[in-house]
């Protein structure tokens, strides 16, 4: 009611409930005439009153109620024109019931002024739909130029609807778009920010990056090569003389005009890529068939002027140049399809909009392939090519026997004409293209063959002969040719010709004709001593090859030949390519063969021919070399190592106790045992009794270091070591954290532990990117540990590609450090190429490593080289993957285990991709022990064994109906069974079984609720930033939350800037004046500052205040300088005394602050925390003020940066703006409603901001927040009163 009084519009959002349904009742029930109702559905109106709000009142008072919230729903009714109704069950858009009312509010004042204002606003919302219903009426009449502004920002901001729109009233577009407009569209153009692709090319084609007409001719001409602007010269008859004269222009702003003005919004649009306008342009245009295929045209040459490094943009201009062309055939075609020969006229036709040049000319010059193709334009280009010629024999002939011209046999089209005289027919045929090139073939055959016969025959270095003279002054005309065909390319400058003519064949060529007379000026100079005949000849012979090469040039005009050669020479920069490799590879295998198969050679070039000529005959399979190898001696021992390769033995130690036992030594020679091992060793070793107690020996650790890849020489190398499998978890953590670092620079928030499938595993496309991209983000949310066993086979190799797509690096002080850490926790004996690793005791800083992905059965694994750290884990034995497990599960109990019990107090996640037995196993130990499980069903296995029971399990019971237990052993038997002996399928299928329903017990794992779990979940859906999940799962309407419990968690989100979090806090029992004390808000300084991110300001408080550390005087010297007035605004809270009635102060570190936003928003901006600051700003009093200061305090802070640190600058600036477009969006809206009150706003003295105005904090900061019509009305007034 209050609003309508004030002429402000309602919307009325029906069907939500209570006042908005009954001010929608009175709405639909009040007669417009009269804004009354009747009886019954005032009684109607009273009811739903009273079952809205009756149940808050007291008996005796609801009848008083209900009538004075009557009388006010029937003085809303009074203003019924302001009201707008929107049923909210109906698919309809709000911003579209907004805007209405907005219009509806001030349809009763028609004012010219009203409707322009309602236009911007409808240009604003981009609803040219509301525009044409409600503004553009027909008993609306617009003055001349009205709309000039509009439609000028409509242009400038691609609103091609509106443009259109406008249009259609009384604006013309050739009296609208003078020079002058035109001139102020490119200037507003190039100051905006999309622009800046034109500014490059302006600046590498003109030189400037300014706007001129002289600039736009001299782009455009570099674009298209010939460009005209087309001002029309406006002229009038002088009724008394007849004379013609020109209008008077009026000095200080000519108007002159434009004969094309649609080419010339169409030029801008194209230019500015604006391709929803250019095709606007066009369709108002004239000749659409011309302009289209200029359109493409220039952005072609656009297209090839954009940098390598913008593939983006440059895609972007391509598929706009697409489109131009398809519209170009498509009219074309269409033109075709209806009358054939104006279509071929509208192809030759000369275009006036495009300096008199043709469609074909321009498509040409562009290499417009799709407009060249169509049907009109081959016929176009076929009749000028034959001139009615109807067979090339016949031209042939006629080039033999001109007397044909006289007779029937030739038919030629001059001009049109039915009737050819015979002058016009000979002059018709000689100057036909068809003509022309086969007088050219002819000729430039016979040329070939007379060179052929002046270099077999005639050739004599010590004279010139007739033929050779011949034959140089035809090889002069050829270069005149080629000179002249450069001066005649249409591009206005001579580099612009160079550029057109340059070509690989048209260099080829030149330099051929040059190298031909420079050997025949080398033969003139020394005819009479011989000395450099047979260079010459050589020369010659050379040129011989491309002249009978460029033969094939004459091909090209064969519809049969010419494609296969264009075929051809794209194919050949391929193959060209191909060979360099081929040669490469064929080079290092023929050295390394002839070396190893011949040994020292004597020098020759057949050692040449021999290296590639003998690998590139083998290429075909023309093997020459023996290639059987011996069988290698396998003999394991019973450890697992082949025992040939025990360090014992191939170190030739003579203890050889732990190895041979003493019954065996007589019978084994140890110093040949590698060579010729006996032959029933195998038999020998296995009726001897072993027992790892007595063959294993503990050494001290020499396998530590780092690793590099050499196959992945971009990661940065890997850390490892080698431990004992009865070594202490708690002494391999201290190592990773005292010397690994793998703590810093942030403590993980979670480990996810990765088993799975190794050398069966697979994942389709669609699967793996769902598992990469999830367990990439997890990771980098939460700066999580990665652990796998480290190979390079099956989910180990997919965890690893995964982390390689999402690595990063980044500065941790003085070292680079991984932003993903991927452990690989797998066994030592399972390693391939694992002595590399061993050290002689001072470790390997690095060990160059090479990894594969070829994996052999029974055999040792490659390691990964996308992990950053190994531990490798030795049980003794060798060649079996199962010697880490029981390690890794102690090492993942003691992260998971809460600080209290010694552990590290890290959540763990076990993720289950596919997998074999030891997976159901390892899910089992983890469940035991609490850690969650991840089963990703649908993988295969073990994870699909999991993931039926879990799906099919009783969850009251925990058992399985019969039939779903049997399906349970039939997988498991699909899974596992072909790899068991007959008589174990059914126990090992019973033993899994029940490992998979002990497994099910931990199915509701994490099903407790406390406060203690409550706030765990919350601190791990703050690491995440998942605050929709926080919203649904955590902060129930269930839950009570006590006050303290979540204080913890606000100052980690506003540390962290999680601002939903922060907002949704809030909502809750905390509020920010009690939360954020002199305490706490010198303990988020203290803590910010310890930051990496805080480098910024404590240089800033080193340089203005000399300290780096905080104190709230240190807080005050700073503000003073950034703001030059600045208070803590502390809160004197007091109380008192019951006993005696005197008050005393609380604790200084309970003291709180009047505005705790303000002190918010103040450690955001020094911080550099956009975002917090903003929702501060919102959150806080006094938008105007505070928003003011904001960017008084980013532009304090930006002139104080470095030079070097124009990055940061640039940042900080932009934040400067955005608080300063927040004043004055704010300001200005407020001006729009209440000027008056807007200029009070102004000039108000801020008790927030030390009592100062806005107005003086803008002007501090030469903030143009005073070019606001409020604060300049505020600032007038000081003057007019004397006050300033």
């Amino acid at each position: 009611m209050v609003s309508l009084n004030h002429n402000i519009p309602v919307v009325v959002c029906s069907g939500t409930g209570r006042a908005a349904d009954i001010l929608a009742y009175a709405y639909s029930h009040t007669r417009s005439s009269k804004g009354v109702l009747k009886s019954k559905h005032e009684i109607k109106l009273r009811d739903k009153i009273n079952e809205a709000y009756g149940g808050r009142w007291k008996e005796n008072e609801i009848d008083k109620n209900i009538e004075i919230h009557f009388t006010n729903v029937m003085k809303c009714m009074e203003h019924r024109n302001l009201i707008n109704i929107f049923p909210m069950n109906k698919h309809e858009d709000l911003d579209i019931a907004i805007l209405t009312a907005l219009l509806n509010s001030k349809a009763a004042e028609d004012s010219f002024e009203i409707r322009k204002n309602q236009l911007q606003l409808a240009l604003t919302w981009n609803r040219a739909d509301i525009a044409q219903e409600e503004i553009f009426r027909e008993d609306v009449l617009w003055p001349p130029r009205s709309l000039d502004d509009i439609l000028m920002e409509a242009i400038v901001e691609e609103k091609v609807e509106f443009v259109a729109l406008i249009l259609q009233q009384n604006v013309g577009m050739k009296e609208f778009l003078s020079k002058e407009r035109l001139q102020q569209l490119y200037q507003k153009s190039l100051l905006r920010a999309d622009a800046d692709h034109l500014k490059k090319l302006m600046s590498s084609k003109t030189r400037r990056s300014t706007f001129s007409y002289d600039n736009l001719k001299r782009l455009m001409e570099s674009l298209m090569y010939k460009y005209d602007h087309d001002i029309e010269e406006r002229k009038t008859n002088d009724n008394i003389t007849g004379r013609k004269y020109s209008l008077d222009l009026k000095p200080e702003k000519p108007q002159l005009l434009f004969k094309h003005p649609y080419k010339q919004l169409m030029v801008w649009s194209i230019l500015m890529l604006r391709q929803k306008m250019a095709k606007f342009a066009w369709q108002m245009g004239s000749e659409p068939i011309t302009s289209a295929v200029a359109a493409a045209r220039i952005y072609g040459s656009m297209a090839k002027n954009v940098h390598r490094n913008e593939s983006a943009l440059k895609e972007k201009v391509l598929i706009f140049k697409d489109e131009f062309e398809h519209l170009a055939r498509s009219v074309i075609d269409e033109c075709h399809a209806k009358q054939k020969e104006k279509a071929m006229m509208l192809a030759e036709r000369k275009s006036p909009s495009w300096s008199e040049m043709t469609s074909l000319q321009i498509a040409a010059s562009g290499k417009n392939m799709v407009y060249l193709s169509s049907v009109a334009c081959r016929n176009s280009i076929d009749a000028t090519w034959r001139r009615g010629i109807l067979s090339r024999w016949q031209v042939l002939v006629t080039v033999f026997f001109p007397f044909l011209l006289f007779t029937p046999f030739l038919n030629v089209d001059a001009m049109g004409e039915k009737k050819v005289r015979t002058f016009q027919k000979i002059l018709t045929f000689y100057t036909a293209p068809i003509t022309k090139f086969t007088h050219y073939s002819i000729l430039y055959i016979f040329f070939v063959a007379l060179f052929t016969y002046f270099l077999l025959v005639d050739y004599q270095p010590n004279e010139i002969t007739t033929i050779e003279r011949i034959c140089i002054f035809w090889i002069f005309t050829f270069i005149v040719d080629e000179i002249y065909t450069l001066l005649t390319f249409p591009s206005p400058t001579f580099g612009g010709k160079i550029r057109d003519w340059y070509g690989m064949l048209k260099c080829i060529d030149l330099f051929n004709l040059l190298f031909a007379l420079l050997a025949f000026v080398i033969q003139v100079i020394t005819m009479h001593t011989n000395e450099n005949a047979i260079n010459v000849r050589i020369v010659f012979s050379i040129n011989c090859i491309i002249f009978y090469i460029r033969i094939m040039k004459l091909y090209t005009a064969n519809s049969s030949l010419g494609p296969k050669l264009e075929m051809i020479k794209m194919m050949f920069a391929e193959l060209t390519t191909f060979l360099l490799v081929v040669i490469v590879f064929l080079a290092a295998y023929g050295v390394s063969r002839h070396s190893l198969l011949y040994g020292r050679t004597e020098a020759s070039w057949k050692i040449f021919t021999d290296i590639l000529f003998h690998p590139y005959w083998q290429l075909y399979g023309e093997l020459d070399f023996d290639n059987s190898m011996k069988s290698n001696v396998t003999c394991r021992c019973h450890c697992g190592e082949i025992l040939t390769e025990h360090v014992v033995i191939s170190n030739a130690h003579n203890n050889t106790d732990c190895l041979v036992p003493e019954e065996l030594r007589s019978d084994i020679n140890f110093a040949n045992i590698s060579k010729s091992p006996p032959e029933n060793l195998a038999s020998m070793l296995s009726k001897v009794t072993w027992t790892k107690e007595d063959a294993f020996r503990r050494t001290p650790c020499t396998t530590f270091g780092k690793i590099c890849f050499v196959n992945n020489e971009n990661s940065k190398p890997a850390k490892y070591i080698r431990l004992s499998h009865n070594d202490s978890v708690d002494k391999c953590l201290k190592l990773m954290e005292n010397h690994w670092k793998i703590m810093e620079p942030k403590r993980p928030s979670l480990c996810i532990s990765v088993i799975g499938g190794a050398k069966s595993f697979k994942l389709d496309n669609r699967m793996r990117e769902t598992f990469n991209a999830g367990l990439i983000k997890a990771a980098k949310t939460t700066n999580a540990w990665l652990i796998t066993t480290g190979s390079n086979v099956g989910v180990m190799r997919a965890v690893g590609n995964a982390v390689s797509e999402g690595q990063s690096f980044l500065w941790d002080g003085d070292r680079i450090t991984h932003t993903l850490r991927l452990i690989g926790i797998g066994p030592w004996g399972y390693v391939k190429n694992r002595k590399k690793l061993i050290s002689r005791g001072d470790g390997c800083f690095p060990v160059h490593f090479q990894t594969s992905k070829v994996i052999q059965h029974g055999k040792p694994v490659p390691l990964n080289p996308n992990h950053t750290h190994f531990v490798f884990v030795d049980d003794g034995f060798r060649n079996n993957y199962k010697g880490a497990s029981e390690f890794r599960a102690l090492f993942e109990q003691k992260v998971s285990k809460p600080t209290q019990a010694g552990g590290l107090g890290i959540p763990v996640v076990l993720v289950i991709v596919e997998g074999g037995t030891d997976a159901i196993n390892d899910a089992m130990v983890s469940l035991n022990h609490n850690i969650p499980v991840v089963v990703c069903s649908g993988t295969g296995r073990a994870a699909d064994i999991l993931a039926y029971a879990y799906s099919h399990i009783r969850s009251s019971n925990r058992e399985l109906k019969q039939k779903r237990e049997n399906k349970l052993r039939d997988k498991i038997r699909d899974a596992y069974g072909g790899r068991w002996n007959k008589d174990e399928i059914e126990m090992n299928i019973d033993k899994h079984l029940t490992n998979v329903m002990e497994c099910m017990k931990y199915r509701n794992l994490g099903a407790e609720n406390s406060d203690e779990i409550r706030k765990n979940q919350l601190k791990l859906a703050l690491t995440w930033d998942r605050a929709d999940i926080a919203q649904e799962e955590i902060f129930r309407e269930d839950v009570f939350w006590p006050k303290e419990s979540l204080e913890e968690i606000l100052m980690e989100a506003i540390i962290e800037e999680k601002v939903e979090f922060v907002a949704m806090i809030l909502q809750q029992t905390v509020v920010m004046k009690e939360f954020l004390t002199r305490k706490r808000l010198q303990t988020l300084y203290e803590k910010s500052l310890s930051r990496t991110d805080a480098d910024h300001l404590k240089e800033l408080m080193k340089d203005k205040i000399h300290r780096s550390t905080f104190s709230y005087n240190d807080l005050k010297r700073l503000m003073e300088y950034l703001m030059y007035k600045y208070d803590h605004d502390f809160e004197e809270s007091k109380t008192a005394d019951n006993a005696t009635g005197r008050k005393y102060s609380l604790d200084l570190k309970q003291q709180l602050f009047k505005y705790p936003y303000k002190q918010l928003m103040i450690w955001s901006i020094l911080m550099l925390r956009q975002k917090m600051a903003k929702f501060a700003w919102q959150m806080g009093s006094e938008p105007i003020t505070s928003a003011v200061a904001a960017s008084r305090i980013y532009g304090s802070m930006a002139q104080n940066f470095h030079g070097n640190e124009s990055a940061l600058k640039e940042k900080v600036l932009g934040f400067k703006d955005e608080f300063e477009h927040l004043a004055r969006s704010v300001l200005d809206e407020c001006h729009a409603k209440q000027k008056d009150k807007a200029m009070m706003l102004a000039e108000r003295k801020s008790p927030t901001w030390s009592s100062m105005t806005s107005l003086q904090i803008a002007a501090s900061a030469k903030n143009m927040l005073v070019e606001i019509r409020s604060t300049q009305h505020g600032i007038r007034g000081f003057y007019l009163d004397g006050r300033g």
